[in-house]
Parts: structure tokens; C-alpha cells; sequence
């Protein structure tokens, strides 16, 4: 992956001005943007006002050294990432493990190479370049994976939410077919048990007829005749007004069954799962 190398702005702190001049003059040729500093105070400053793609930070330095600039600059949150380079004629392994310890990414040793030089700040800020854009795809993926995840919450209630439409629908359908078969049958019903009710009436009425008669000719008949009669006449009554109670109690319930159909008929009705 390439990066816009007129874009990156290189800062070089240096307290010798002879380093200072040839160092900003071959990146200013490499065609980068240079600012300079020539003490750790002023570079931390610079840094905190306007911050640097990279920097090449001398080790020895009046007032605060390389490494304890290093270590200001790498203590700001803001300016962690930045790639430090260490300048410095030391070539003790101690004082670089020192400084790759602190936050710098590389040494360049003095006198300069003007294209060794070159050659780690492409390099560096390659890597910085890579960095950056690798964050940046990994927060467009958390982005995408969590856009993804509310996605698919979101269908997974759109399905509940019809699957639990599909059920009233069904539950509804079962009702209202409830309700006409019920009021069905309570109509088939009705007409047969009128004759009951009609007839179990009639019966009465004639079994009292036949118990006046009785009583008049009460005289003219055998004692256990009469007995019998009698007996009978005032079953076929008793059993005649059974009925009847029977069946009215019967056409109650038929017309507690027409009036709840008709009423779960007016009453069902479809509602929309998401104002739940």
C-alpha cells in the first residue's frame, strides 16, 4: 500500500544547527514537509500545537535529553503513535535498548548516510500509514459486524412478531369457525326441542283433563281400578312437567351458545403484534 508522501511533515530536532541544515535540506528534497527544533521543550510544544507524522529526536540535547523528551511525547495519549527515530553518535546496545524501551521505533546512527536516512522514514511512515489504515478498516469492520448484529436482531423480532400474527390469525379463524359451527348446532337443536318442549306441555295439560275426568267418575270405578289410574294419570303429569324442565333448561344453554357466538363474532379482530 502507497501513501502521499507530500502529505507527511517531518520533524527534526537537533541542537546543532550543521545537522539541522543537512538533514531538513535532503527531506525537503525527498520532497517531504520539515519542520525543525533545536531543544526537547520547544519540540514537545511543537508537537502538542501540531503534530508530526514523524520525528528524527537527537539523544544528546541541553536541558532535557532525547530520551526524556521521548518520554513526554510518548506520556500524551495524543502523540503516542507518532514514530520516534533516535539521532545520536552512541553506539552503546545499552542507551538503544534504552530508547526502543521508551517508545522510539529506530536509530540512526551519526554521521548520517543521507539515503540510509531516507530509507527509514519511507519505511516508517509506511508502517504508520499501514497502521493507521489497518485501525481504520478494523473500526469500519466493528462497525459493519455491529450494523450486521442490530440487523439481525431487528429481523429476528420481524419474525416473531409474524410468526406470533400467523398464530392470532390461526387462533382467530379457529374461533370464528368455533363460533358458526356452535351457532350451528344450537340452531339444529333448537327446532327438535321445541316438539319436546311443545308436546311434554300438551301431555300435562291432557294428563290434568283426564285427572278431572278421573275424579268425576271416580265413583263409577273399582276401588284398585281407580287406584291405578290415579297412580298413572299423576306419573304421566309429574313425568310430563320433567320433561319440560328438562328442556327448557336445555334451551337456555342453546341460547347462552347462539348469544356467545354471536358475541366472539363482533368481538375478534386482528391487532398489530409491534404495538404490544
Amino acid at each position: 500500500m502507497t501513501y502521499d508522501q507530500d502529505k507527511n511533515m517531518i520533524l527534526v530536532v537537533d541542537d546543532t544547527p550543521t545537522n539541522l541544515s543537512v538533514i531538513s535540506q535532503a527531506l525537503h528534497n525527498a520532497g517531504f514537509t520539515v519542520a525543525v527544533e533545536t531543544d526537547g521543550e520547544s519540540a514537545i510544544e511543537q508537537v502538542n500545537y501540531n503534530q508530526p507524522d514523524l520525528i528524527l529526536l537527537d539523544v544528546m540535547m541541553p536541558g532535557i535529553d532525547g530520551f526524556e523528551t521521548c518520554k513526554r511525547l510518548k506520556a500524551n495519549p495524543s502523540n503516542r503513535d507518532i514514530p520516534v527515530i533516535f539521532m545520536t553518535a552512541l553506539t552503546d546496545t545499552v542507551d538503544k535498548v534504552k530508547g526502543l524501551s521508551i517508545g522510539a521505533v529506530d536509530y540512526i546512527t551519526k554521521p548520517f548516510q543521507q539515503d540510509e536516512v531516507l530509507a527509514r522514514v519511507r519505511i516508517h511512515l509506511q508502517l504508520r500509514h499501514l497502521t493507521i489504515t489497518l485501525d481504520e478498516q478494523n473500526a469500519r469492520l466493528k462497525q459493519e459486524v455491529a450494523e450486521r448484529a442490530a440487523a439481525e436482531t431487528r429481523l429476528s423480532k420481524t419474525f416473531q412478531q409474524l410468526k406470533e400474527a400467523q398464530e392470532q390469525i390461526i387462533a382467530t379463524e379457529k374461533l370464528a369457525y368455533l363460533g358458526t359451527l356452535t351457532a350451528g348446532v344450537a340452531h339444529e337443536l333448537r327446532n327438535p326441542l321445541n316438539f319436546v318442549n311443545n308436546y311434554a306441555e300438551g301431555s300435562m295439560e291432557l294428563a290434568e283433563e283426564l285427572i278431572e275426568e278421573f275424579k268425576i267418575q271416580l265413583e263409577h270405578i273399582k276401588t284398585t281400578t281407580a287406584s291405578y289410574i290415579k297412580d298413572t294419570l299423576t306419573e304421566l303429569r309429574d313425568n310430563s312437567l320433567a320433561i319440560k324442565l328438562h328442556g327448557q333448561r336445555a334451551e337456555g344453554i342453546i341460547q347462552s351458545m347462539m348469544q356467545h357466538a354471536r358475541t366472539d363474532s363482533t368481538q375478534l379482530q386482528l391487532t398489530d403484534p409491534s404495538l404490544r
